[in-house]
């Protein structure tokens, strides 16, 4: 089976049009990983699911993800982090639920209802849904005041962070004194647990470092004994507590925290001998600190879920200027569309092709006015935006009005913009601007104007932990989602053999000593525009023209010089292939959404990596832009300017 084929038995779910085939399927056993959309699905339980798919050819069994934010059937998954196993069968009856990646559980439930199914259907047994009392909601009974105000003092408000006490300070008794620095440094414990990780839990808990170098390394030691894990909040009303604890524990390395932190606690209570035994962990975002809050004390995250009012979301909508409307009323549409509270997440101007246009309106086919609709929005640019607000789809919707320019006219011709702005006006019925109809379809008509590309970044040797943590968290805020990640030592052999080309010129010493001395991280972005995207935020080669024309960006921020610059990207979409191809393997592949349909289980390995990937920065250098197939390597040391 070929790598990039890997999902394909799978079926990704993210609508209740999509679930519905699972909620009318008589016929099958279905496995679904639920999820939440801020946590992604379990790309762990992917080797498995695809060796049952394999082990059950020809039973009735299917497998898919779904999504809990936008399913209605799943809404009250929604708020965990831990995974979340579903089994459903006869048309949508949960038979049973598994939380967290139990491969021999969830092995033994498929063989288990499989054979049960099979004996429902010859009339030998009744299907018995199945009551998940973790999420169940009965009806509360009345509590008295004095309960009232236990439930008050129970349910913590102020935002929280999590911390974890490592197993080597656990072992070394250091635990009553790191809690004691806690209170003297104006941070309130109001939740403690003291308990032994299994492997998967560890590997769940630690899953965006897989596939690095010392990952291993790190489940072996987390599970090497207890830990305690804490629930932090701020004593001071308005502190980030989040920031508050990581400026406590300090640097990750240990020898930094000693030399720049001396007082942090990892300089006082962690070891030297390995960068993860630091004795503390600290959640870096509030996001992760609410996904930690779910994994760690699950009951306490949900009281305080509940507590919490519900917040409308924030949907992106496609909205399209029509040919003749564009060229006459694009500055006083805009304007409407920016005093309706709507924020222009792209925008583009573009000339659409027959069949671009036939391509775009397909479900419309059948109808009498396609052709007229296809010649006329093929006539001349229109204007693509991708609009976000809350209750985008229907906000949009509602400001456009009916589709016959006559009937909006008719009803508010002050309030509808197809009222105010007229396509033709021989024809009623071609109006001025298109609008996505649910969210399903805004999904998919922004992704045909503003397709998810992929590049890939590189962070190179020069960078401290602690700048790679700035680095990466400056990638997620600017809406890059990381699809692939690969850390690797290089070798003086490996250099040499990716630079061959650079071997006889004056800075190649200083090339493979420097990319020698440390681990490389590999990482494949997924975004709308994200090849310029990444290059806009990664800043010119040179530092010091960094600083003066890119001053936020990160090689203006971090960057020593030409060649310790602290990050790479791809050049072009072309360069961003050819090294996402030697980087993770030939036949990596991306999903419509931008997502790698490989598992990580296939990603190569560090040898496979030394022997293939470039980070092919010659373009970067002004070296001349090789083939594809063979991308340049690192050249930013040349005086030239960045291509």
């Amino acid at each position: 089976m070929a790598k990039g084929k890997i999902l394909d038995f799978q079926l990704h779910l993210k609508t209740d049009e999509s679930f519905q085939q699972v909620l009318t399927d008589e016929e099958n056993l279905w496995v679904v990983d639920v999820y939440t959309e801020w946590c992604g699905h379990c790309t762990c339980a992917v080797g498995t699911f695809q060796k049952a798919n394999i082990k059950f050819s020809g039973k009735p069994i299917k497998f898919a993800t779904a999504s809990s934010d936008t399913i209605p059937f799943l809404a009250k998954y929604t708020g965990t982090s831990q995974p979340t196993f579903m089994f459903l069968a006869g048309k949508g009856t949960i038979v049973d639920v598994i939380r967290g990646v139990n491969v021999p559980l969830i092995n033994e439930k498929m063989g288990k209802y499989l054979e049960l199914e099979a004996k429902i259907k010859n009339g030998e047994a009744e299907r018995v849904e199945f009551y998940d009392k973790v999420v169940a909601t009965p009806a509360p009974e009345e509590p008295d005041e004095e309960e009232e105000e236990e439930a008050e003092e129970t349910v913590e408000l102020r935002p929280l962070t999590v911390a974890l006490i490592k197993p080597d300070a656990v072992a070394d008794g250091k635990a009553d004194d790191i809690l004691a620095k806690l209170d003297d440094c104006g941070i309130d414990v109001v939740g403690k647990i003291e308990t032994t990780l299994s492997r998967e839990d560890a590997q769940t808990f630690y899953s965006q470092h897989q596939g690095t170098d010392f990952f291993l390394q790190l489940i072996d030691y987390m599970t090497s004994g207890p830990i305690i894990a804490l629930a932090l909040a701020a004593k001071k009303k308005g502190t980030d507590v989040v920031a508050q604890w990581r400026t406590l524990i300090g640097p990750k390395d240990v020898t930094i925290a000693k030399e720049e932190a001396p007082e942090s606690l990892r300089a006082q209570f962690g070891s030297k001998d390995e960068e993860f035994k630091n004795a503390l962990h600290g959640s870096d975002t509030s996001e992760h600190a609410a996904r930690e809050l779910a994994f760690f004390f699950p009951d306490f995250h949900k009281k305080r879920q509940a507590t919490q009012p519900k917040t409308t979301r924030v949907q992106r909508t496609l909205a399209l200027i029509r040919p003749d409307a564009l060229r006459k009323y694009k500055d006083d549409i805009l304007g409407k569309i920016h005093s309706s509270g709507f924020e222009i997440a792209n925008a583009k101007e573009v000339s659409l092709t027959k069949e671009q246009a036939a391509e775009f309106y397909k479900e419309h086919a059948d109808q009498d006015y396609f052709e007229k609709l296809v010649t006329h929005m093929s006539s001349g640019p229109v204007m693509a935006l991708a609009l976000c607000r809350e209750d985008a789809v229907s906000g949009w919707r509602e400001m456009l009005g009916p589709k016959n320019v006559e009937e909006a006219q008719d009803i508010a011709p002050d309030r509808y913009l197809r009222a105010q702005f007229v396509e033709d006006e021989e024809d009623p019925a071609l109006n001025a601007l298109h609008g996505s109809d649910s969210l399903e379809s805004a999904e998919r008509e922004v992704n045909f104007f503003f397709p998810k590309q992929q590049t890939l970044a590189v962070i190179k040797p020069d960078t401290s932990s602690e700048e790679r943590d700035e680095i990466l968290q400056k990638i997620r805020a600017s809406g890059f989602h990381i699809q692939a990640q690969k850390e690797t030592h290089l070798t003086k052999d490996v250099v040499e053999q990716f630079y061959s080309e650079h071997k006889d010129k004056e800075f190649f010493g200083e090339l493979t000593e420097f990319m020698t001395s440390g681990p490389t991280m590999f990482m494949v972005l997924s975004r709308e525009d994200a090849i310029d995207g990444m290059r806009d935020m990664m800043g010119p080669a040179d530092p010091e023209e960094a600083k003066k024309v890119a001053p936020e960006s990160i090689r203006a921020k971090l960057g020593k010089n030409v060649l310790k610059n602290s990050i790479h990207a791809a050049l072009d979409e072309e360069r961003a292939k050819a090294e996402i191809r030697l980087a993770f393997g030939d036949e990596l592949e991306f999903d419509e959404e931008g997502k790698v349909k490989e598992s990580p289980e296939n990603a190569p390995d560090d040898a496979e990596i030394e022997g293939a990937a470039h980070n092919d920065d010659a373009a970067e250098g002004g070296e001349a832009e090789p083939a594809p197939a063979e991308p340049a390597g690192e050249g930013e040391s040349a005086p030239a300017a960045e291509a």
